[in-house]
């Protein structure tokens, strides 16, 4: 059964408990193609540590991994330059270590609370916990990291607690160049996990668990675009200057704000957009933009380019599928009918509209109904 609380959500959860219900059925984006770069980094990662320190042959899981990789078009040299960086950082480690436990699922001893740490070393009186973190829009910071304090409780319950005195976590974040480690006494684990974890786990079950929202624990919430609190704090940002002019100090400080400002708006046109495709969302629409023209066979465009009359050698200059190129040469009105049969238009991505914008309604559920192709 997965769990109800998880580690790698826990700066939100912890902070926010009532994003927790809200959330629930929400996946928070972990289908983007940045989620899945990521993941597949973490499946080398396991594997090439599998084979360094257990001498696990990598074989067709291998291929698969690359084959997988190519398909999504990740740039599978880079992650694998970044892996070896996280693999030698392990391999440094060694000699201080007598056990080593790679993706291990473990229970936090917080309610409903597990996850799958990246690597648990154990020395016999210290656990040292390292997460691998591929990402490198958001630097993130070791420092009171509540989800490697949760690995780390969950390492100690897996170690029995014996001879632990002192618990090491280490964000390893290669693309960043952050490499950086939090060391804590065994005891001032086990206060923050009964006065600050536990509390707000508990706090999460209640009907009307609290929301606090704020920029860390509502960046990342798959809720934040329908949360009414989010959208309380964010719009009481309005200011009642006496001038008409902002000073200084208000610009600098609306500056400071942008970023979190930018998040809220993205997650609120995600949900518009959501909701709008349901057909839920009043005086708005979806509808289809930005469709990309494309030559589908370059080589008979330019063979009717050059019976037309055009020099092959500046056609040939030209990249045929860079349709713009070709109009200035050409002429925009000419150039469908020399090659239009070659020129074709994808559908375009779907966008917000009023319900006045004439173009046709391109939601599931208008899609669903149109009438059948004759």
């Amino acid at each position: 059964m997965t769990p109800r609380l998880r580690p790698s959500a826990a700066e939100r959860w912890i902070a926010c408990p009532g994003s927790v219900q809200l959330s629930e059925g929400l996946d928070g984006g972990s289908d983007s193609w940045y989620a899945a770069e990521g993941t597949h980094a973490h499946a080398l990662a396991a594997l090439k540590a599998e084979y360094a320190f257990n001498g696990i042959e990598m074989g067709e899981a291998y291929a698969e991994w690359e084959a997988y990789g190519l398909e999504q078009g990740f740039d599978l040299e880079e992650i694998e330059e970044h892996v070896n960086d996280y693999i030698l950082y392990l391999e440094e480690q060694r000699e201080l270590t007598t056990t080593m436990w790679f993706e291990r699922q473990v229970e936090t001893g917080v309610h409903d609370c597990a996850g799958t740490a990246d690597a648990i070393l154990i020395d016999g009186t210290q656990i040292h916990i390292v997460d691998l973190k591929y990402g490198k829009g958001v630097r993130v910071s070791v420092v009171e990291n509540p989800q490697l304090r949760l690995y780390a409780l969950g390492a100690l319950r897996s170690a029995d607690l014996l001879g632990i005195d002192v618990v090491s976590m280490t964000v390893f974040q290669p693309r960043l160049q952050n490499v950086s480690t939090e060391t804590l006494a065994v005891e001032d684990l086990l206060a923050w996990r009964d006065t600050v974890a536990i509390p707000a786990a508990d706090l999460t079950l209640l009907p009307e668990a609290p929301f606090n929202p704020g920029p860390e624990q509502c960046r990342w919430c798959p809720a934040a675009g329908q949360c009414q609190p989010r959208a309380d704090m964010m719009l009481a940002r309005e200011r009642h200057l006496d001038a008409a002019r902002l000073d200084d100090g208000s610009l600098a400080k609306i500056v400071e704000e942008l970023e979190d400002v930018r998040t809220w708006c993205d997650q609120i046109e995600a949900e518009a957009l959501t909701r709008a495709n349901q057909g839920t969302l009043p005086g708005w629409k979806l509808v289809r933009s930005g469709g990309r023209r494309s030559i589908t066979d370059g080589l008979a465009a330019i063979e009717a380019l050059v019976a037309a009359g055009y020099d092959r050698d500046a056609v040939q200059r030209i990249q045929p599928e860079t349709i713009g190129k070709l109009e200035r040469l050409v002429g925009k009105k000419k150039l469908p009918d020399l090659i239009g049969d070659y020129i074709t238009l994808s559908e375009g991505k779907k966008s917000l509209a009023p319900e006045s914008d004439p173009r046709p309604d391109a939601s599931d559920l208008a899609e669903d109904f149109a009438d059948p192709a004759p």
